[in-house]
């Protein structure tokens, strides 16, 4: 099996589900997508064999798919609307400067230590964003008496 393919069924997800967690910028989902990344990044490191690389890879999909969108809803909860276009920018900026700064760094641990490796370093970086994301940000949704809350699912 062609590895565009493998890519590709991790793509597919995101395509089909960006628009479901736009909405949904709390935090407590926010960090519990990102944990199932970090546990899905690790699989794929840990399979052996094409179907099951594309069914870690099409999972992984669903994981990213419901990570992304909720960062950027959660940077428009938190930003006032005069300057909420600025924020959502600058972190627009941090975000795809991310894309290349990690693809480099993956690429290096790659070349010195393995893909495993390297995938695992992802692993560990995503893992450390839910964590600063759980214990430094706090909920900016309103919880209405007689509703349930959103951080809680």
């Amino acid at each position: 099996m062609p590895i565009a393919a493998v890519r590709s069924a991790s793509d597919a997800p995101w395509w089909l589900l960006v628009p479901i967690p736009e909405r949904q910028s709390s935090y407590a989902p926010l960090v519990f997508f990102a944990v199932i990344l970090v546990v899905l990044l690790l699989a794929i490191v840990n399979v052996h064999g094409e179907g099951l690389w594309l069914a870690a890879a099409i999972a992984l999909g669903l994981g990213t798919a419901l990570v992304y969108p909720t960062l950027l809803a959660a940077v428009s909860d938190v930003a006032h609307p005069s300057w909420r276009a600025s924020a959502v920018g600058v972190y627009r900026l941090w975000r795809d400067l991310g894309y290349v700064v990690g693809a480099l760094g993956a690429g290096l641990i790659a070349d010195v230590a393995g893909i495993p490796t390297a995938i695992v370093a992802v692993a560990v970086v995503t893992l450390a964003s839910a964590l600063i994301t759980l214990l430094r940000l706090r909920e900016t949704l309103p919880v209405h008496p007689g509703t349930p809350s959103r951080a809680g699912f």
